[in-house]
């Protein structure tokens, strides 16, 4: 019971000194979300049955940021996405002012967020940034992320079609293309010996087709001597 208690004692004292901002992660009919469905496509508001496009908090900026591991999706009704009311965020102190984005992306493209989406690899991905205090549901309100006044989201975003993420060659992959050209190589090398050499020739003036008997005393220089002619 002892150890219990000074392990419950350790998890409230942590959650005291790192407090979570709240935050209302929903957009509104003034900051809908569009996609474009197809490359160089028209772009039209999100749709399709809740869960079809994923969105995540991210703090800092997009060249340096933290994942908060906060998401929402869409709601099934166009161009809105929602992850709740009165959300915590990990690394937000109410109280303080941050720089914020949300990204979305196809839900078919995976549940996770992939850095490489923001060098323009992988399919709709599209994001928007803000900035804001976070709340502590009392004496600092809760933040809208979106319309929420002062730096927060007060337009739309769209998600843009980046083509299709082409994935890297693996280690075995290159292991075993490595070794293919190494065998193909040693091969040819092989062959070739075989073809040009041999042990009783002396003569650096013979066409390469023409080798001789093996045992044979052929000489260049040597008269009414013939070569055996062989078509390789």
């Amino acid at each position: 019971m002892k150890r219990i208690g000074i392990i419950a004692f350790a998890v409230l004292s942590t959650a005291s000194v790192f407090p979570q901002g709240l935050v209302n992660f929903a957009n509104t009919q003034t900051t809908l979300v569009s996609v474009e469905p197809q490359m160089s496509g028209p772009f039209s508001l999100i749709s399709g049955p809740a869960g079809s496009y994923y969105f995540e908090l991210f703090l800092g900026t997009p060249g340096s940021y933290t994942a908060t591991g906060v998401y929402a999706t869409n709601t099934g009704v166009e161009g809105l996405l929602s992850g709740g009311s009165n959300v915590s965020v990990p690394g937000w102190v109410p109280g303080a002012s941050r720089t914020y984005w949300v990204g979305g992306w196809d839900a078919q493209m995976g549940h996770n967020f992939n850095p490489l989406w923001l060098q323009g690899a992988g399919g709709e991905f599209g994001l928007i940034g803000g900035s804001g205090v976070a709340g502590n549901g009392s004496s600092v309100p809760i933040l809208n992320l979106f319309d929420g006044g002062g730096n927060t989201i007060a337009q739309g975003f769209a998600l843009q079609n980046h083509g299709s993420l082409v994935p890297e060659p693996s280690v075995a992959a290159l292991a075993t293309v490595g070794a293919s050209l190494i065998l193909l190589y040693r091969r040819k090398r092989t062959n070739h010996k075989t073809l040009n050499e041999h042990p009783t020739c002396r003569s650096n003036s013979l066409p390469q087709l023409f080798i001789h008997k093996p045992g044979s005393a052929f000489d260049r220089d040597a008269p009414g001597t013939t070569p055996e002619t062989r078509i390789l």
